[in-house]
């Protein structure tokens, strides 16, 4: 997301109106058409599959003093394609602000890195097109804001829905849901882990708390989510933990409880198969199979960008706790390896 020059608000002269009622600067606007002529590939391809849903998704879009790089204001969704530099530090600050004064206005932020944009994007479009027709007013007949043809219903949300006011628009009370959860196809288990699937790992956002076997199980007597942390002393583990509430509170799901179990221990052969291929998508080696015959420290690692064996370790740990340092020695690219558990 691109941001003003200036932090102070521009005097109300200096503003302009869009579709949803909020407003937004002129300096914002000449960010907005600055940043559609430096698009990266991952958001001109994105933009490309977008624009033929027909939702209304804008793209560079002012909001306020920033610059959203798609937004669909009708339902209240900012999509954001972070690049490298949006994992340092003081970025994220920055980002975790805009996102707060976003979430304060009632959008939802939903974040994609530029390599999933541009290798995954069909995936990245289902997953903005399953958000948008949750948040937007089922309605029936000809003519209906969304831009969704005629006689065409929006998807109904999981569970008691998408934190939807009246108008569409989040609101701060999700509601009641409508009929208790089912049991078999459609049931609470269906339910929940469709919303679930959705929840991003904090430190790995490109797999699902879901793609790495976080998730054990989903109960309905009483209705429960039953969670196991990957490595003891995670980081991460409290900010999954509140992902998890956060998600399920906007899904309708506020009388699902979270429980944590750790026996028997999480291992990295839980991770799903999609799991590892969005980890090499990603630039990160995935662990081998088998972990009880593994040790820490693995002999050898493929590089995920050129799939050479030639590889070699540098540093025990990588980015996070959980990954090691490794270098191609015939690439010669630095990249993250999962440690196998």
């Amino acid at each position: 997301m691109g941001e003003s020059p200036a932090d102070a608000p521009f005097p109300p002269s200096k503003r302009k109106r869009v579709e949803d009622g909020d407003t937004y600067g002129a300096r914002a606007l000449t960010a907005a058409q600055r940043s559609r002529k430096n698009q990266t590939v991952g958001e001109r391809k994105l933009w490309e599959a977008l624009r033929k849903l027909k939702l209304n998704i804008r793209r560079q879009a002012p909001i306020g003093d920033y610059v959203a790089d798609f937004a669909c204001h009708s339902a209240r969704l900012v999509v954001e394609v972070d690049g490298y530099y949006h994992t340092l530090p003081a970025r994220q600050l920055r980002d975790a602000a805009r996102d707060a004064w976003l979430r304060s206005k009632g959008y939802r932020v939903v974040r994609f890195t530029d390599r999933e944009a541009e290798l995954r994007t069909d995936e990245v479009v289902e997953k903005i097109e399953r958000m948008i027709l949750r948040a937007l007013p089922p309605r029936r007949g000809k003519g209906w804001d969304g831009g969704v043809e005629t006689g065409v219903q929006a998807e109904p949300p999981f569970g008691a829905g998408a934190d939807l006011g009246s108008s569409g628009h989040l609101s701060d009370t999700p509601p009641t849901p409508a009929h208790p959860p089912s049991r078999g196809k459609g049931g609470l288990n269906d339910r929940v882990m469709s919303v679930l699937r959705d929840v991003p790992d904090p430190e790995i956002p490109a797999v699902t708390i879901v793609d790495l076997g976080i998730i054990r199980g989903v109960y309905e007597n009483p209705p429960r989510v039953l969670i196991t942390p990957t490595y003891t002393g995670c980081p991460a583990t409290i900010a999954i933990q509140g992902m998890i509430r956060k998600a399920l509170d906007e899904a309708g799901f506020k009388q699902v409880d979270i429980v944590t179990v750790i026996d028997p221990a999480w291992t990295t052969d839980w991770i799903s198969e999609e799991g590892r291929e969005k980890l090499r998508a990603y630039g990160i080696a995935p662990p081998p199979k088998g972990a009880a015959s593994h040790s820490l420290k693995a002999d050898t690692a493929e590089c995920p960008r050129c799939a050479s064996t030639h590889t070699e370790e540098i540093s025990r740990f990588g980015s996070t706790p959980c990954k090691a340092q490794w270098r191609c020695l015939d690439c010669l690219e630095p990249f993250d390896r999962f440690k196998c558990h």
